[in-house]
């Protein structure tokens, strides 16, 4: 073959799987809905299309925060445990409120919200400041974290449940006469502010460039150190609003709340075009077309009563899509 047809070959070649990589999970998102509109009588209902985006909700909040620290080529493994150990806490003091008769109290449900939002702040801040000032590997500080968090849900709880039906009437309202969910409007609200953050602040700038290249970015006057803390910051936050949401859709938090939801978190971030070797991050639609996918095949996979183990598996697949895509697209080195 001439050099010139081999040259053009190449080219046809890389440009097919840079669009293959680049729309690979709006194939994949198309593909799984129509093979479960298939399978599943009801599955394409307004009702079940509803039910879904309420259920992917909190933890596409949590995607939020993960894309900030990801784009700063770091990862946070903690996000699950955090939200376990919010939840624990919060509904401990739900108790506290019912014991006393207030737990109705707006006043009460407001500070369960200030409490739990300050934890996820507090383990947000613990992780930021180890990456950022003292340069430990994000997965390694946030490793000890999420042991750290698990191991103080376990002794405050003692695995006992705690019920949070209080936080229900907000995480389970709709609105209009299609009745839809107010958790996915504020959801909606949350991708706009974030969105408007990471595009158009210096903010946001600054975690693209530390990404990119952390020394280059520190060569130029960036305080590396602080765009760090802060995406930590975020993510611990939106870990926090998520659990409670979450906590306020099950009515109860149990030994296994969360559990392993940090992956899904990361991997949804991912799908939806995040890289995990950083500088290169997508709210709008990344952070809502990756968790909604999974969330679909969830919902999918429970209407065609599937073995509960079975998830599991479809998770690590999941992942495993989303590492693949990204190694493919961007081809760089983890940090």
């Amino acid at each position: 073959m001439p050099a010139n047809q081999t040259a053009a070959a190449r080219r046809s070649s890389g440009n097919f799987l840079a669009l293959a990589t680049k729309y690979g999970v709006y194939v994949i998102f198309l593909l799984v809905v129509v093979y479960f509109s298939v399978v599943c009588d009801n599955f394409l209902s307004l009702s079940n299309i509803l039910n879904i985006l309420q259920q992917a909700a909190p933890l596409g909040i949590a995607v939020l925060g993960m894309v900030f620290v990801l784009s700063t080529a770091s990862t946070d493994i903690s996000v699950g445990q955090v939200m376990y150990v919010t939840g624990v806490i919060c509904g401990l003091v739900l108790e506290k409120f019912r014991d006393n008769g207030l737990a109705g109290n707006g006043w009460a449900i407001l500070a369960v919200w200030l409490v739990g939002l300050c934890i996820g702040a507090v383990f947000g801040a613990f992780n930021g400041l180890l990456v950022g000032k003292f340069g430990i590997v994000s997965f390694i500080v946030t490793l000890a974290t999420m042991s750290i968090a698990r191991g103080l849900g376990l002794i405050i709880s003692r695995s006992k449940v705690y019920y949070m039906s209080e936080l229900s009437p907000f995480s389970q309202s709709v609105v209009g006469p299609i009745r839809f969910p107010v958790v996915v409007i504020l959801q909606l609200v949350m991708v706009l502010i974030f969105a408007f953050l990471y595009r158009k602040t210096p903010f946001g700038r600054h975690i693209d460039a530390v990404g990119n290249d952390e020394a280059a970015a520190k060569s130029v006057g960036i305080n590396t150190a602080r765009v760090k803390f802060l995406a930590f910051l975020l993510c611990g936050i939106t870990a926090s609003i998520a659990a409670l949401l979450l906590a306020g859709q099950v009515a109860n938090v149990y030994s296994s709340f969360s559990y392993g939801n940090e992956f899904v978190v990361i991997s949804a971030a991912v799908l939806g075009g995040t890289s995990l070797f950083g500088g290169k991050g997508n709210i709008i639609p990344g952070a809502l077309i990756g968790i909604v996918l999974i969330q679909t095949i969830m919902n999918g996979l429970t209407m065609l009563n599937a073995s509960p183990y079975s998830y599991t598996i479809v998770k690590g697949l999941i992942i495993f899509v989303a590492v693949l895509l990204d190694s493919v697209n961007y081809k760089g080195e983890l940090r």
